[in-house]
């Protein structure tokens, strides 16, 4: 971590030489090249590291949920979809009508604050980048079909998602050619395929020894 913070430091520009260079031995010792008006000015940040190390960034966990949904007068129970955002789908049922839904894509990406993940799912793929500031992660999320699949949705936001709650990211029309290998209701997947259901992305970020 010194040996990363004393080359941000001696960093220029793009495309322009640094000030000096810091490597480590392979005793671990932080070895320093740089002109001897910087020196000092070195000396004083790698003292206070010392006594004051930077924090590890920690680790941010975006998990995610895709529902589809059809109108019908024979509703699905939230938790029957999914305990874990049950009382989520049954809100959206309270605002927007009676439902069957069925879990189309489960995924969890996890990575450290500010850093970038992806991952491809059966039906989905998603990449994000999310940081921490404060008790909120902002994120920006990308949703879109996977590259095996006929999935014709898209999802590109970006989004300030408080912590440990469950929030519905966005709604659309769901279009899904061959949804039947994925949803066992004849009546959701005849739906999904002609492009008349609706997909539902949930997502719920948490922060690891939060």
């Amino acid at each position: 971590e010194l040996q990363g913070v004393v080359s941000s430091l001696l960093y220029t520009a793009k495309h322009q030489p640094p000030n000096g260079r810091a490597a480590l031995s392979p005793s671990g010792q932080l070895m320093v090249s740089a002109p001897a008006s910087f020196q000092p000015g070195i000396a004083e940040v790698v003292a206070k590291l010392k006594t004051s190390p930077v924090p590890r960034a920690p680790t941010i966990n975006l998990d995610y949920w895709i529902v589809v949904g059809v109108p019908s007068a024979a509703a699905t129970k939230g938790s029957a979809v999914s305990p874990e955002i049950g009382d989520v789908l049954d809100a959206l049922e309270k605002s927007q009508g009676s439902m069957k839904m069925s879990l189309l894509e489960r995924l969890r990406l996890s990575a450290q604050s500010g850093s970038e993940a992806e991952t491809e799912g059966s039906i989905v793929r998603v990449k994000h980048t999310a940081a921490l500031h404060d008790d909120k992660i902002v994120a920006n999320v990308d949703i879109h079909g996977a590259l095996s699949r006929g999935w014709r949705n898209e999802l590109n936001t970006r989004v300030e998602l408080p912590l440990g709650k469950t929030v519905v990211l966005g709604q659309a029309g769901a279009y899904l050619p061959g949804a039947a290998q994925f949803v066992s209701d004849g009546e959701l997947a005849k739906a999904a395929e002609g492009g008349s259901a609706a997909a539902f992305y949930v997502v719920r970020a948490t922060v690891d020894g939060k």
